[in-house]
């Protein structure tokens, strides 16, 4: 076989590699000491253990508290005042405090889980080559 491929082959060639790295991405594992996650699981969790009880007994209490707080943002509009420039200038005190309350462990652990790369499972078993 010739070292030049015709266009259809490339195609070919293109195609199927691509169709290993979607799998690849498809088939790897989520991690499940992402930050965010872990912060996400837990306010999902908080939020049934507050909120299911008081939806169950009492539902039209809950749409009205639901409608209730939805005009309060509407009508205060905090993503027009939030970003103020007193409020941008006291940005950067805020996240000093927050990362210095913080103890340094739970800093790196976030970081490595964000910088970690994710580890691949290989599914190809034979090199891919086009189709004859």
């Amino acid at each position: 076989m010739s070292d030049l491929l015709t266009a259809s082959e490339n195609l070919t060639l293109s195609r199927q590699r691509m169709r290993q790295v979607l799998a690849e991405s498809a088939a790897a594992p989520h991690t499940s000491d992402n930050p965010l996650l872990v912060a996400g699981t837990f306010a999902k969790e908080a939020v049934e253990t507050a909120v299911h009880p008081f939806a169950q007994r009492n539902p039209l209490g809950l749409v009205a508290g639901a409608v209730l707080v939805g005009g309060l943002l509407a009508w205060s509009r905090p993503w027009r005042w939030l970003l103020t420039p007193v409020v941008a200038s006291m940005l950067p005190v805020f996240v000093t405090r927050m990362v210095r309350a913080a103890p340094a462990e739970t800093w790196m652990k976030a970081l490595t889980a964000l910088t970690r790369p994710r580890q691949r499972q290989t599914v190809r078993s034979q090199p891919l080559r086009p189709h004859t």
